[in-house]
């Protein structure tokens, strides 16, 4: 059986989801210490996450009409969202959108341990993860 499951993408992308874990794996995972953890976390994990395409070109100055500020919360719409380390497991293989002007495009970095959805057994899985 995998190790972890990913993400599970949009229904769009004509992905299976996985059956529930089992007892087993649970105990399992909760026998790994936070060190191992935090490192799967660290491999897996992006610096960038692509958000909102509707997001656009807002200055960020505080505008009171401004059209990328969401009216319930007063916050904006960011198309982006980026940090100095890795700090999200995103839950897309790829996002792209954008104009001529800009295009935003970012894979995944555990694209590559799951590839196009297929199985992954254990022994695999770590060496994916490894190659990370």
């Amino acid at each position: 059986t995998p190790l972890l499951r990913p993400p599970v993408p949009p229904p769009s992308l004509g992905l299976r989801s996985l059956p529930p874990s089992s007892a087993a794996s649970d105990s399992a995972w909760s026998s790994v210490c936070a060190v191992q953890k935090t490192s799967l976390f660290g491999r897996l994990a992006d610096k960038t996450v692509l958000l909102d395409p509707s997001g656009g070109d807002c200055c960020y100055s505080g505008c009171s009409d401004c059209e990328y500020r969401d009216p319930d919360t007063g916050g904006y719409r960011m198309p982006e969202m980026t940090a100095a380390r890795p700090k999200w497991i995103v839950p897309y293989w790829r996002r792209t959108f954008g104009s001529k002007a800009g295009v935003k495009d970012h894979e995944a970095s555990w694209s590559p341990v799951f590839g196009e959805g297929e199985k992954v057994e254990r022994d695999e899985f770590v060496r994916r993860v490894k190659a990370l």
